[in-house]
Parts: C-alpha cells; sequence; structure tokens
C-alpha cells in the first residue's frame, strides 16, 4: 500500500506513471513505461470489430485481432495490421533495397496487372492481355495469355552527346507510331507511321544540311568486315557505290525484267574522228550489172575511264549528223576493250567524206 501511495504521488506529480521495477526512476520522455523480465503488456484481443467500429475509434489505437493473429493500429478510419521486422525484410525500400537475389521481384503473385503510376497517372502495367483488357479481334492481339508490357507515355533515352532532338519513341497526335532523334550530335532523322484519315504510309527522314545519307550495310562475322549494299543521298540512290554520280547508280551487275538476263556494264560515250574519213565509189560487177558498195572500217578508241571489262558486248552507234547520201552503217562491235570498230558502206557510185571532229554517239551493253 505505501509503495501504491508513492507510485501515485509521483503519477500525480509528473503527469508520468511507470509500472515495474524502479518505480521512481522515470523517463521524462514516455508518458507511460513498463518494466519487466518476465512479464509482457496484453493488448486487447478483439475477433470482430464491428462493435469497437461502433464506438468511433480514434486513429492511433492499437489491438490484438484473433482472426488475423496480429497487432493492428487504427489509421485514416481504417484497422491496419502493424507489419513485425521480419515481414517488412519483404517490402521494397523506397531508398532501395540490399541482399536480393534472383527470387525477389516487384509485382503481383495474382493474376492481377502491376501498374506503376506517377502523379495518380499510369504510366506502366504489366500482366496478360486479358487482364489488361487489351484482347482485340485482330491477328497479333486476340491471345489472352499473351504477357504485355503496356506503355502509357513516350520514351525517351539519355542521349549527352546530342544537342538536339534527344532520342525518342512516341505516338503522334494522329496515331502515329514514330521514332525520332540526333545524329552526329546536330543531325536529326525520324522514321515511321505517316498520315491521317485512313491515308497511312511509312515514312524516313533524315537531314539538317539536305545531304545526310540513308546507308544499308551487311555485316560478315567471319571477315569482320561491314560492306555498303545501298545508299540514299542527295535525291540520288547508289548500289554497290557510297558516291552515287546519277539519280540511279549501279556498281555491278544488274537485271531488267522477269526474263532478263544479267548486264554488267551500260556505257554510252561520245567519240569524234580525228581526222576525215574518205569513203571511194560502189564497184561495179559486170555479171549480173551490180554494184559491190565501197566499206570502210571506222576504229574508234575508247577512253580508259569508259573501258567495258571484256569485248562480249553489244555495239550500237549513231552519229550527230546525217550521213552522206548512199553511206550507211553496217555493224558495230568491239575488237578491244580499248577499241570500237564501226562497219561502214558507200552505195552510191559516187566518192563521199565524212568531216574531221563527227561525232559518234556510241553505247556499249557488256554482258
Amino acid at each position: 500500500m505505501a509503495l501504491l501511495c508513492l507510485v501515485w504521488s509521483s503519477f500525480i506529480y509528473s503527469q508520468q506513471l511507470r509500472l515495474g521495477k524502479t518505480p521512481l526512476a522515470l523517463q521524462k520522455s514516455a508518458i507511460l513505461e513498463l518494466e519487466s523480465n518476465d512479464q509482457g503488456m496484453l493488448f486487447p484481443r478483439i475477433t470482430d470489430t464491428t462493435l469497437i467500429n461502433g464506438l468511433a475509434p480514434p486513429d492511433g489505437m492499437v489491438i490484438f485481432h484473433q482472426p488475423s493473429a496480429q497487432l493492428m493500429i487504427r489509421s485514416n478510419g481504417y484497422w491496419r495490421a502493424l507489419s513485425t521486422t521480419d515481414l517488412l525484410k519483404n517490402y521494397w525500400s523506397i531508398t532501395g533495397n540490399a541482399g536480393t537475389s534472383s527470387s525477389n521481384f516487384i509485382g503481383t503473385t495474382d493474376d492481377k496487372a502491376m501498374i506503376i503510376k506517377s502523379n495518380s497517372n499510369s504510366f506502366l502495367e504489366l500482366g496478360r492481355r486479358a487482364t489488361l483488357g487489351l484482347v482485340q479481334a485482330y491477328t497479333d492481339y486476340s491471345d489472352n495469355n499473351e504477357q504485355l508490357t503496356y506503355l502509357k507515355s513516350a520514351l525517351q533515352f539519355y542521349a549527352p552527346a546530342a544537342q538536339f532532338y534527344k532520342p525518342k519513341i512516341f505516338i503522334d497526335a494522329n496515331g502515329n507510331f514514330r521514332i525520332k532523334g540526333s545524329a552526329a550530335g546536330v543531325d536529326y532523322f525520324e522514321f515511321g507511321a505517316t498520315g491521317t484519315s485512313d491515308n497511312g504510309g511509312l515514312e524516313f527522314i533524315t537531314g539538317k544540311d539536305g545531304n545526310e545519307p540513308f546507308v544499308f550495310k551487311s555485316y560478315k562475322s567471319a571477315t569482320s568486315t561491314m560492306t555498303e549494299i545501298m545508299r540514299l543521298q542527295s535525291g540520288t540512290v547508289g548500289i554497290g557505290t557510297p558516291s552515287p554520280a546519277a539519280v540511279l547508280d549501279v556498281a555491278g551487275t544488274y537485271k531488267m525484267g522477269a526474263k532478263g538476263t544479267v548486264q554488267k556494264n551500260t556505257i554510252s560515250l561520245e567519240i569524234a574522228t580525228t581526222s576525215t574519213i574518205n569513203f571511194g565509189g560502189a564497184n561495179l560487177v559486170v555479171i549480173g550489172l551490180a554494184y559491190s558498195p565501197a566499206l570502210v572500217d571506222v576504229d574508234l578508241a575508247i577512253p580508259t575511264a569508259n573501258a567495258p571489262t571484256s569485248t562480249r558486248a553489244t555495239v550500237t552507234v549513231s552519229l550527230d549528223t546525217d550521213l552522206p547520201a548512199g553511206v550507211s552503217i553496217g555493224s558495230a562491235r568491239l575488237t578491244s576493250t580499248s577499241n570500237v570498230r564501226v562497219r561502214m558502206y558507200n552505195a552510191s557510185t559516187n566518192s563521199r567524206t565524212l568531216g574531221n571532229g563527227t561525232k559518234f554517239y556510241v553505247t556499249i551493253t557488256e554482258f
């Protein structure tokens, strides 16, 4: 009784209560302190929270919920479990976790979508196609069990060397899927779907100065070599060449048409004569009173830069002027990779000439 009176007088004086050993050794920061070597504190044990909820329990109240066998605290009008230290180890910390293994994961263990939000807006959702509500009656969109990562935002990449147009994957206002970014630090590229109102297409853009190329290459691992296949640049298309010299420049064999054959080169050039060409008159053949045309072979030198790789070719020839009366071209062929021979005839009985500097237009098709 004396001890109780002493404790009670201490409680009245300090507005504090200490139960157990050394009751006068108060902890100033505690309004209630319990101390024991062999006893614990027993919280109210409640099987059904309906009755206590009817009494409007305040936030901060603690009970032992018997059905779930756990301590619960009242918070924001709800009973919430007080997790143990061991249980807390199974949760991901907002400051990061250590000691994880391949068995750890962030996500759900039931058929519910995992959702990542910012500012209460969903940015990323993971789950089955059916779970995410994305099943459609189209090819590749109808599998209920297809695992999906559903991104609800544009995707931009870290690129400190890109001065403009940081690389980005996005959907534009017309629903077109696009990829956009920088090239060589300051240049620009973009490709993807384009169009509006059921008038779609696929578009490729590159530029800044206007001569940035589209280059297609193939890699051979056995020799660690890269080979350029095709290049589109400044309004030209080069196949097998990095420097297209025409709207279409094919550096190699080519084939035209379903039944076409492989060709090696088509060479068109202009060759001017370096002297006057004289044609004698046709010779009278007494038997039959017929005339034999005079024949002249004109050899035209092919510049080295335009030389074919073989003489297996067809040759067509025309001139920049009309031929003299009675004169005609009989044939043209390669006698070597540096010479075209044009055989010409004069069917007139009069001599004819072809002036110095006459231009022959020659096309060589090598196969």
